[in-house]
This record gives structure tokens, sequence and C-alpha cells, in this order.
């Protein structure tokens, strides 16, 4: 009987684990959460090198003006002096700026009290007077012009306000000596925003008002023309005992231009260039970043 009963055999078969799918990496992309937004700050840093970029550019031309502007006085300084005729043509000073000339005549009365102005660390003004050209010929008569004689110290021009003092005649001449002096054509300044109003009762002047200055030269029927001439000076004498003296001392005989665009050019193009860089930074942190983050998921 236990012949005819077969054991029950089990087949045990190793179980097959199916492996899990590999989830391969995978590229993801984030945004950055500090996204470019036109903030104050972003704003300026646009509109900066655009400002100074111009302002770097309009330097350049303003270099290229001076320099032209240096030559046209180097030639004009170059130049013999000129006589001047008997009638100026006005109109064409501008074209004989820096231009040396020739006066023969005297100086004459109201002197005219330019300032203030410094010279040598000492306070002064500058006087100008009006000078009566002699006739070149028995049927000439030229026009009487304003030369700006130089700087005097404060208390010369302050006895020459109060009457206590005249306006001194050259050195080494008489009041209303005939002389020839050498002086350079100038056309004048105008008014500044800051500048004070001439106080013309007073003979405080302190702006170049040229037209005015003519009439108040002229008051006393001097045929004036509105001229200006500031006198030159040859530096034989020592300053300082000129001033001693009351003897204005005249203009240098050179023409000292300051030049300082090319600086101010390249400061302003550097400025644009540097802004420049911070923006383009700023506007490159606010771009999508791509990250890659791999990830193995095993079943």
């Amino acid at each position: 009987m236990q012949s005819l009963v077969r054991p029950c055999l089990r087949t045990a078969r190793p179980c097959r684990r199916v492996p899990a799918p590999v989830r391969h990496a995978s590229t993801q992309y984030t945004t950055s959460s500090r996204n470019f937004r036109l903030t104050p700050t972003t704003a300026v840093l646009c509109f900066v090198p655009v400002l100074t970029g111009v302002l770097g550019v309009w330097q350049l031309q303003r270099l290229q003006w001076k320099l032209g502007l240096i030559d046209e006085v180097d030639e004009a300084m170059a130049k013999d002096p000129m006589i001047l005729p008997d009638e100026i043509n006005t109109a064409a000073l501008p074209d004989y700026q820096f231009r040396r000339v020739l006066l023969k005549g005297h100086f004459a009365d109201p002197p005219i009290l330019l300032g203030p102005r410094v010279y040598e660390g000492a306070p002064g003004v500058n006087l100008i007077q009006p000078f009566i050209r002699s006739p070149s010929s028995p049927a000439s008569q030229p026009s009487t012009v304003l030369v700006n004689r130089g700087f005097i110290t404060t208390t010369r021009a302050q006895a020459i306000r109060q009457g206590s003092e005249k306006a001194p005649p050259p050195l080494g001449k008489r009041q209303g000596e005939e002389i020839v002096i050498e002086g350079m054509l100038k056309t004048p300044e105008d008014k500044g925003m800051f500048t004070p109003d001439n106080k013309v009762a007073s003979n405080e002047w302190y702006w170049m008002d040229l037209d005015e200055m003519t009439r108040v030269a002229g008051a006393d029927g001097k045929r004036m023309q509105p001229v200006i001439v500031d006198e030159i000076f040859d530096g034989k004498q020592v300053p300082g005992m000129l001033m001693a003296q009351g003897i204005p001392v005249g203009r240098p005989p050179v023409v000292e231009l300051r030049n300082m665009h090319a600086t101010y050019a390249a400061t302003w193009l550097s400025l644009s260039a540097l802004t420049s860089v911070m923006l383009a930074r700023l506007i490159m942190k606010g771009r999508p970043v791509q990250a890659k983050n791999p990830r193995l998921r095993h079943l």
C-alpha cells in the first residue's frame, strides 16, 4: 500500500526577480527666483551708461575744438604787432582775438576798476582807462579805445575810488605824455550766472560790460569805440616793485588755455564701460538656470 503511495515531490523553482527599470539621469530646468525686474537700481544702471557715454563723446568734440583754438592762438601770437586803423570795424574783432597790436597816444580819465582779482597772492583789481590814440596824419581822427592796464592792489583801488589818488601814469612817464604800448585784442566774456551786478556809481565793476564801460568813459565827449586791449607786461621790471608804486602790472605775453577735455572724456567713457558691465551682470543673474539632478530608482 505504501508502495502504491508515491511521495509528492515539489520542485522548488528559484524565484526570478525581475529587475526594476532603471531611470536614467534626467536634466531638469529650474528658474531662479531672482527674476530680472525693472527696479530703481536697474533703471539707473540702464540710464547711466548712456548718459556718461554721451558726455564722453561730447568731451572728445570739445577736445578737438580746444586743440583748434590753441592752434589759432599760437598762429595769432606768432604774427608781428599790427597798428589799428583810425576807425575799427568792431564786427571783425572776433577774427582778431589774441592778436598783438601797437597803440600810440596817452591815457585819460575816468579810471574803471574791475575786480576782484588776485596777483601773486595779493588782492586787488584791474585798472581800465580810455586811451586817446594819436592821429597818424593831420587829417586822421582815430577813435578812443579802452585799455586794461593790469593789476593794482586793493589799497590803490580804494584811494582812486575815494578820489585821494589819480590813476598812475606809466613807469617813467608824466600824466598825459604820449607813449607807445603793446597790447592784445580781447573779446570780453559774458556775465556769469552768479556774478553780481556792476555798481557804476561807486566804480565797482564785477564783469566787463564793454558797452556800459564805453558809455561811462566817453561821457565827456570822447569819440569812443567798444574795443578793449590788454596791455602786455614786458617783464623788465619786478612786479612787486610796480605794485608798491601803484603802477599796474599788465598781462603776460603768452596765452595759456586750460585743456582738460582728454581727462574728462576718459573719465566719462570709463564710467560708461563700468556701469555697462554692472548692468550686464545684473541681467544675467535673472536668466533661467539649468540644473542637472540625476536620480536612480530601484524597485
